[in-house]
């Protein structure tokens, strides 16, 4: 399968939509402002997560077993994870919430997998995905597919596949319990304090 070059002019694309809502008749969320708190506890931390993960897959796996999947991208994506995360926080109309919980779904992934998920290639579709499928099990408003394809940069065809797949990966083991999502929450509270060694040790994809 074919996987669509998505990211490569996100910038632009997310820009085109948006300044053209006012002259359709069509109803979308409204980007909202990024709360400074939420941004320094969840949003940072869950980048640096990653950006941490990613390297320790590069150091100790030669494979990922999302190679050739449809999460991987022709190419690495231009814009950051954080700027990344940013972006989907302002014109994703999801909870703030769904942010820890696609965490969880994304340690359960690779906890699953038999090697690293996360690659410069794949964890921004996985981030997608995670918290899209987050969104829909967690939100009582949730919004189609559709938008969010157009929010995140690729297009809705891409974006059913990797749902669908993420799905079947987990098992449809979707549900996070208040406990998990507790302990991820004050994890990634923890790496916002920068104590490195509680979240290396403990968040399931920063395992060696």
């Amino acid at each position: 399968n074919s996987v669509h070059p998505i990211f490569s002019d996100f910038t632009r694309r997310v820009s085109e939509k948006f300044t053209c809502v006012n002259r359709t008749n069509i109803q979308r969320p409204k980007p909202r402002p990024l709360d400074p708190s939420f941004e320094d506890k969840v949003l940072l931390p869950l980048s640096r997560t990653i950006e941490v993960a990613i390297e320790q897959g590069r150091a100790h796996h030669s494979k990922f077993i999302l190679s050739g999947s449809v999460f991987e991208l022709a190419v690495s994506p231009k814009i950051s994870i954080i700027s990344y995360l940013k972006r989907l926080a302002t014109f994703f109309p999801c909870s703030k919430e769904c942010f820890v919980i696609a965490t969880v779904l994304i340690g359960r992934f690779e906890t699953i997998s038999s090697s690293p998920i996360l690659s410069t290639r794949t964890s921004h579709s996985i981030i997608l995905t995670a918290l899209a499928i987050a969104h829909k099990f967690h939100d009582d408003v949730t919004v189609k597919n559709s938008f969010i394809s157009e929010v995140g940069g690729v297009d809705l065809p891409h974006m059913n596949r990797m749902e669908q797949e993420f799905i079947k990966h987990l098992k449809y083991d979707l549900y996070v319990d208040q406990s998990q999502y507790e302990n991820y929450s004050s994890l990634m509270i923890a790496i916002s304090s920068k104590m490195k060694t509680t979240y290396r040790s403990k968040l399931p994809f920063l395992s060696s």
